[in-house]
C-alpha cells in the first residue's frame, strides 16, 4: 500500500497534518481509490480515478482554497460556523481524495455511492484531530462536496472548489493508460492534447486557470467538462479561464 499527496501543510496547521497522515496510511482509502481504477481504466478503458487522479485534484484545490481566500471570499465553514481554513482545507482534502470512490460499483450515480462508502472512514479520520460536535460538521461539508461534484449544483465554495478541481485533471497523462489499451474517443484524444493545467492569481477574476494544448483537440476539454464545471458553481464569477493552443495563440474562454 502507497499513498502520498504531496500536500505542504503550514506551521500551524497540525489538524490538516494529522488527517493528511491518517489517510495517507489508511487501508480503506487506498482500496477504494485502487478498486476504481480497476473498474474505471481495466474494465471500462476509461480515465483514470484513483490515486493520482485524487492527488492532482486534491493539489489544485487546496491552491484554488488558498487564492480565494487571499482575494476577500471565505469558504463556508468560515462564514456559517466560524471555523478556520484549515478546516476548510480538510474539507477539500478529504473530498478531493474520496469524491470518485463510488466508481468501484458502478459509474452511473458514483458521487452517491461515494458518500456512502467513505462516510464511515471520513469519521474516523477526523476523529483524530476534532471532537464531536467539529468532526460532525466537517464530515456533512465533506460529504456535500463529494455529492456535488458532478450533477448537482453544489451549496458551499468549498464544494464548488472540488468540482472545478476535479475537471483540472486533464493533462496527457491521465488518457494515456486507455490509449495504450486501445480506447479511442473524443475523451481520450482531446486529453492527449492538453500539455499542462496552471492555476495562479488572476488580474480580471480572483483565479487564474491556463490551459496549454498541442492543438485545439484540447478545447473539448475546456467546452464540455471544465467550463461546464465552473458555470455549475459558485465560482461561475470568480475564474477566469484561458486556453494557449500551440501554434497559434491564447484565447480568453471566460
Amino acid at each position: 500500500m502507497s499513498l502520498s499527496f504531496g500536500v505542504k501543510c503550514q506551521e500551524n496547521e497540525g489538524k490538516l497534518k494529522t488527517i493528511i497522515e491518517e489517510v495517507e496510511k489508511s487501508e480503506t482509502i487506498y482500496q477504494l481509490l485502487k478498486a476504481s481504477n480497476i473498474m474505471m481504466i481495466n474494465r471500462m478503458k476509461y480515465n483514470d480515478h484513483g490515486p493520482i487522479h485524487a492527488k492532482i485534484v486534491a493539489n489544485h484545490a487546496l491552491r484554488i482554497l488558498e487564492i480565494l481566500f487571499r482575494k476577500g471570499f471565505p469558504p463556508n465553514v468560515i462564514k456559517d460556523y466560524n471555523f478556520g481554513l484549515e478546516d476548510a482545507k480538510i474539507v477539500v482534502f478529504l473530498a478531493s481524495v474520496l469524491h470518485d470512490v463510488g466508481n468501484s460499483v458502478q459509474r452511473e450515480q458514483h458521487p452517491m455511492i461515494s458518500v456512502i462508502l467513505s462516510k464511515d472512514e471520513i469519521r474516523k479520520v477526523l476523529t483524530k484531530a476534532y471532537g464531536e460536535n467539529e468532526r460532525e460538521v466537517i464530515l456533512t461539508e465533506t460529504l456535500h462536496a463529494i455529492v456535488s461534484h458532478e450533477d448537482l449544483f453544489p451549496q458551499t465554495i468549498e464544494a464548488s472548489i472540488v468540482k472545478v478541481a476535479d475537471a483540472l485533471d486533464m493533462e496527457e497523462g491521465r488518457a494515456r493508460i486507455p490509449y495504450l489499451l486501445g480506447k479511442m474517443s473524443i475523451h481520450q484524444v482531446s486529453a492527449l492534447a492538453v500539455k499542462k493545467v496552471t492555476v495562479n492569481e488572476g488580474i480580471t477574476k480572483p483565479v487564474y486557470i491556463e490551459v496549454e494544448m498541442d492543438n485545439p483537440a484540447g478545447i473539448f476539454q475546456i467546452d464540455e467538462l471544465l467550463l461546464k464545471r465552473i458555470s455549475s458553481s459558485l465560482l461561475s464569477d470568480k475564474v477566469e479561464l484561458k486556453a494557449n493552443i500551440k501554434g497559434v495563440g491564447i484565447f480568453k474562454i471566460t
